[in-house]
């Protein structure tokens, strides 16, 4: 199951990364104390806020698409 989370996180990221770049998502990922694609909050409820944000990201901008 946490492999399964952990390639839709990867899947979410490379998809926001379609919409506002590389250097924004990689942005967007210090800013949560992360280092790169392969580094998760070790807190479950950091991850979830952190999944949250991402899937608002991606939300807003296919919204925006329509």
């Amino acid at each position: 199951e946490a492999v399964k989370e952990g390639f839709q996180d990867y899947c979410a990221l490379r998809l926001l990364e379609t919409f506002v770049g590389r250097a924004e998502v990689c942005c967007l990922l210090s800013e949560w104390g992360l280092d790169g694609y392969a580094v998760y909050p070790r807190s479950a409820e950091k991850h979830v806020r952190f999944r949250e944000k991402i899937n608002a990201l991606i939300k807003t901008y296919c919204e925006n698409k329509e």
